[in-house]
C-alpha cells in the first residue's frame, strides 16, 4: 500500500507543479465522499481549491484531462463570465412542456466537477450570473442543488467532489486551499493510465483498512493520512 500510494504522490507531485503538498491534497479529496449527514451538514466532502495556476488555458485543460483518467465520471465547467451569464446550472420545470430542464449540477453519485478559474474576466454577472454562483456555493457547502419549480424550490442532496483551479484565491466559499508553485510542467495526460489502476487499488485498499477498524462510515481523510 505504501508504494502505491508513494507513486501515486509522485506522479500528482508532477502533475501540481513539484507541489507535494498540494499532490498530498489532490490524493485525499478524489478519495473523499460524503458518508453521512448530521442535520444539514455533510461530513465527508473535500473541496478542494488549486490557486497559483497558469493563466494559460492549456494547463487546466491538462490538468482537467489527468483528473478525468482517474475517476470513474468527471464534468469541466470553464467559470468564464459568458458561462456564469448564460449557462443553466440547476435544473428547472418547465410547466409548458410539463417536464423537467435538466442543469449542468444535476450530475452522477461521485462526480468530480472540475471548476476553472482562470477564464474569469472583468465584467458583471446578471441575475442568472448570480444564482449560479450562488448554486456553486451551495452544492460546496451544503452538496445540495436546489432544483426550481418557479413557485418554490426543492433541495436535493448530492455528493460531488469539487476541484477549483484559480490563478488567485477562489471566491467560492472554501474550507481548504493550496497554491501551487509557479513553473509549468509538461503535463501528459496518456500517461496516466497505470495510475488510475494504483488509484483504485490504493483506495480498495484504504476503504477495506478503515471498514475493519473503524465504526461504519467511510473512510475519514485523518485515517487515510495514517496509511502509509
Amino acid at each position: 500500500m505504501a508504494a502505491i500510494r508513494a507513486e501515486l504522490l509522485s506522479y500528482f507531485t508532477h502533475v501540481l507543479l513539484g507541489d507535494a503538498l498540494a499532490a498530498e491534497y489532490l490524493l485525499l479529496h478524489l478519495i473523499s465522499t460524503v458518508y453521512t449527514r448530521r442535520d444539514v451538514l455533510p461530513l465527508g466532502k473535500f473541496t478542494l481549491n488549486l490557486s497559483g495556476c497558469p493563466t494559460v488555458s492549456s494547463y487546466t485543460e491538462r490538468l482537467y484531462q489527468i483528473i478525468q483518467q482517474l475517476v470513474p465520471s468527471s464534468y469541466y465547467l470553464g467559470m468564464s463570465l459568458q458561462n456564469m451569464n448564460q449557462m443553466q446550472l440547476v435544473p428547472k420545470k418547465d410547466y409548458g412542456a410539463n417536464r423537467l430542464v435538466s442543469g449542468a449540477l444535476q450530475l452522477a453519485k461521485n462526480t468530480s466537477l472540475f471548476l476553472d478559474e482562470t477564464q474569469l474576466e472583468q465584467g458583471q454577472l446578471d441575475t442568472t450570473g448570480v444564482r449560479n454562483v450562488t448554486a456553486l456555493g451551495n452544492l460546496i457547502s451544503w452538496q445540495k442543488v436546489d432544483y426550481d419549480f418557479n413557485y418554490h424550490q426543492m433541495e436535493f442532496p448530492c455528493n460531488i467532489n469539487v476541484l477549483i483551479a484559480s490563478e488567485g484565491r477562489s471566491l467560492l466559499p472554501l474550507p481548504l486551499a493550496s497554491r501551487t508553485k509557479p513553473f509549468i510542467p509538461q503535463l501528459q495526460p496518456e500517461e496516466c493510465t497505470v495510475y488510475y489502476s494504483c488509484l483504485l487499488l490504493w483506495v480498495a485498499m484504504v476503504a477495506a483498512v478503515c471498514h475493519r477498524n473503524n465504526p461504519p462510515g467511510g473512510v475519514t481523510l485523518g485515517r487515510a493520512l495514517t496509511l502509509q
